[in-house]
């Protein structure tokens, strides 16, 4: 059986076997036991079949892993109003300030260049919301990559024994990230069905971070974006991860300059990503023109611990 399983399981699950290959397999399959009167024929289960060459592994002979992976994620968000359905999630969620959302309705990001720079049929996310809402004072939920299962060539009806997958969370002001990976992990642990052993491991936990537009490091760098690209700047909160802001705010200064040169057809993070030489020259021009305008002194930059 051993010596003639590889070839003649290959043959048997194909969707068009050949005769040959299945009574060979018949034959050549796990004991078959004549019962009755001799003319049926019935599987002995307790022979010697998966189970067995498999014992002594952690094997899920019932549950579909990656089928329960898919079944828990799909539990995170509402797959109709894209909410996230992990109960506390939403609680340090504040609305925009009426400043904030003037500075937000300045910003030139529509649906449909959402649509057309994507090239997607429709735009995901919570449908009350417009795109730049979305992209930018909403919490978004991710799923990065799904591990589990057959992926060869060609089919193989296995049940796999482990499943995993990638997910991200992007957070707004207020939020803490140590906070969401509690309520993520307990929310998780409790929809879980009891016949598997889950586990959540926290990669990464980076905590949201804004700055001041009104302190005197964000006016030298709005004069000097003036200088360097000859238009004024807009302020728009962006999703990304950034986990050296919150921590340069926190022991360091919390005025920072955030920023970039990028133009939104960039494709950021993409093997095709690119820059314009256009940019990154004139970006060159700011920076210089940042440091004329900002008055370098101990008294500001020193930070609230002694740092510099």
């Amino acid at each position: 059986y051993l010596v003639t399983m590889k070839p003649l399981d290959a043959q048997i699950r194909t969707a068009n076997p050949h005769l040959s290959a299945w009574v060979a397999a018949l034959i050549c399959y796990p004991p078959f036991i004549l019962m009755g009167g001799g003319d049926v024929l019935d599987y002995h289960y307790n022979g010697a079949e998966w189970p067995f060459w498999l014992q002594g592994h952690d094997v899920l002979l019932w549950v579909w892993a990656g089928a329960l992976v898919f079944a828990l994620l799909a539990a995170i968000q509402d797959g109709r109003t894209r909410r996230i359905l992990v109960p506390g999630f939403y609680e340090q969620v504040r609305e925009l300030t009426p400043r904030e959302r003037r500075l937000l309705d300045d910003i030139p990001i529509t649906d449909e260049a959402g649509l057309f720079l994507t090239g997607v049929p429709a735009l995901g996310g919570e449908p009350e919301y417009a795109l730049k809402e979305r992209i930018s004072w909403r919490p978004t939920f991710e799923v990065h990559g799904i591990i589990g299962g057959y992926t060869g060539e060609g089919t193989k009806t296995v049940i796999p024994a482990r499943a995993a997958a990638k997910i991200s969370f992007r957070l707004v002001p207020d939020q803490r990230a140590a906070d969401i990976y509690a309520l993520l992990e307990d929310y998780l642990h409790q929809i879980a069905p009891p016949t598997v052993r889950l586990t959540v491991k926290p990669l990464g936990l980076a905590d949201p971070a804004t700055v001041n537009p009104d302190a005197a490091i964000m006016l030298a760098a709005q004069k000097a974006f003036m200088d360097g690209f000859g238009a004024a700047v807009r302020f728009v909160r962006g999703g990304g991860t950034l986990p050296i802001l919150a921590t340069l705010q926190q022991h360091v200064h919390p005025d920072a300059v955030c920023t970039g040169f990028g133009l939104p057809d960039d494709n950021e993070h993409a093997p095709n990503e690119s820059l314009a030489l256009s940019q990154f020259r004139r970006g060159i021009e700011m920076a210089v023109h940042f440091f004329q305008h900002f008055k370098w002194n101990g008294g500001y930059i020193r930070g609230p611990k002694g740092g510099v």
